[in-house]
C-alpha cells in the first residue's frame, strides 16, 4: 500500500511520508478500509500451515533455496478437505 500510496520506490520514500501513509491507514481512516490485521506472526499464522499442507500433499519446500522448477503430477490423486 505504502508504494502505491507513495507512487515511489521504498527506498525513495522519506519516513515523514511513510509514517504520514501509515497514519493514514492504520489510524484516520482504519473502518473505511477491508483490512485484517494477523494476530501473530506472519510465518506462525500463513507460512507454517502453507509449508504443512504442501507436504501432506507430498511436496517438499526448501528454505534459502531458489525456485528453478516446478514439476506437476497430474496423475497424483489429491485429497480434499
Amino acid at each position: 500500500m505504502l508504494l502505491v500510496g507513495l507512487f515511489a520506490p521504498g527506498e525513495k520514500c522519506s519516513a515523514a511520508a511513510t509514517l504520514g501513509k501509515l497514519y493514514y491507514f492504520i489510524l484516520a481512516h482504519q473502518p473505511d478500509f477491508d483490512v485484517v490485521w494477523c494476530r501473530g506472526t506472519v510465518g506462525e499464522k500463513i507460512f507454517r500451515p502453507w509449508v504443512k499442507q504442501i507436504g501432506s500433499l507430498g511436496a517438499k519446500v526448501l528454505s534459502k533455496h531458489r525456485v528453478t522448477d516446478v514439476i506437476i503430477d497430474y496423475n497424483l490423486q489429491i485429497k480434499s478437505d
